[in-house]
């Protein structure tokens, strides 16, 4: 009984192994022809990406060109900003002269014995005020404009700065691991898995061996 029953589990093992084996090695020879079928597809694929020399190359030169136009843009602002920050300055002593040259004029407005002696020193001071004052109010808003300016160059540094991040990125994403392309790179893979199947059938193959051997040993 016991013999039986041992007998009867070996050929269990030895169909399932048999089994296990077939469907394994089927599967390896699908695998291995979908590869083949599919190679010249991974090596076209390989190709364009290892060809994209010339693309990078441009890329690299648009980054640079880009990160120098966004330093000269950065360069610009800080100049535009400190002349603005003069024509500030230069606006306010402006203003106060012109308040200066008024209140003198003022002061010259004074009679002695029912004349003026300094009415057109008066008129005189009085005009240099206005004018002053126009000249303040001129320079004030060219500094506003100059301020407008520099947050201008400010934008275009910031944008083109990005921009040039971006096209290191994209720059990046095509050149794939230090050293090797995406050709090389499909050439192991492909290696890889041929060496995976090869290992798989190997043991699909050993596995019908050893079932047929335990089957024949149970006859």
């Amino acid at each position: 009984m016991t013999l039986a029953l041992s007998t009867r589990a070996a050929r269990r093992v030895a169909a399932f192994l048999i089994a296990f084996g077939a469907v394994g090695l089927v599967l390896v020879v699908a695998a291995a022809v979908m590869l083949t079928v599919a190679g010249p597809s991974l090596d076209q694929v390989g190709t364009v990406t290892d060809s994209s020399g010339p693309a990078r190359r441009a890329l690299a030169d648009a980054s640079r060109s880009l990160v120098d136009l966004s330093d000269s843009a950065r360069s610009l602002e800080e100049t535009l900003g400190a002349s603005e920050s003069s024509l500030h300055d230069a606006a306010s002593a402006s203003r106060s002269l012109s308040d200066s040259l008024s209140a003198l004029a003022a002061a010259t407005n004074l009679q002695i014995l029912g004349s003026q002696p300094f009415a057109g020193v008066g008129e005189q001071l009085t005009r240099a005020s206005d004018q002053v004052g126009q000249v303040a109010a001129d320079v004030e808003g060219l500094a506003g404009r100059i301020g407008q300016h520099a947050t201008d160059a400010g934008k275009v540094a910031a944008d083109t700065g990005a921009l040039a991040s971006s096209i290191d990125e994209v720059d990046a994403s095509l050149g794939g691991p230090t050293g090797s392309g995406l050709g090389s790179s499909v050439a192991v893979v492909r290696l890889v898995l041929y060496g995976l199947l090869a290992w798989i059938g190997v043991l699909a193959a050993a596995c019908v061996v050893v079932g047929r051997r335990i089957r024949r040993a149970t006859l």
